[in-house]
């Protein structure tokens, strides 16, 4: 759709503040994005080519491979998601979102390094952590003492 074919469609004596990108800038994004991929894909067949071995080297490719990326979830967020001509308010809706999801990857990433830490009680199979606390047997009235007084 075109420019002249879209301010056609307003009423009379209204301007439309609706932008409409060309096809040709989509194209060029377009081939912008293929060649990213291009780099990210000799990017890596570099770094299993080139059979370095030190933790730094791995660092570096992931840190090579993230940035690609990132300039590539930027391109299509801007010009395919159309947040380059959007309102201010979408614009913070849009990074709050990436905000979110970065937060959100961080927490799991947290939560899947810690060890499992069964409370006392929980399982009879690992006595050790049972060790020192004096529980009653399974099938027997617990004491006042662990349900509080009523």
């Amino acid at each position: 759709m075109s420019h002249d074919t879209h301010a056609a469609t307003c009423p009379p004596g209204q301007e439309s503040t609706h932008h409409v990108t060309s096809p040709a800038t989509f194209v060029k994004v377009f081939a912008l994005l293929f060649v990213l991929m291009c780099l990210t894909i000799g990017a890596a067949i570099y770094a299993h080519e080139a059979h370095i071995d030190a933790p730094w080297f791995t660092w570096a490719m992931n840190i090579v491979a993230m940035a690609i990326a990132c300039i590539k979830a930027t391109y299509v967020v801007l010009y395919f998601m159309g947040v380059k001509y959007a309102t201010q308010l979408s614009k913070v809706f849009a990074l709050g979102g990436f905000v979110w999801v970065t937060l959100l990857l961080i927490m799991f990433c947290d939560y899947g390094t810690r060890h499992d830490e069964t409370s006392p009680g929980w399982t009879t199979e690992n006595k050790s952590y049972q060790s020192n606390v004096n529980l009653p047997e399974l099938g027997k009235e617990a004491p006042r003492q662990y349900w509080g007084a009523r």
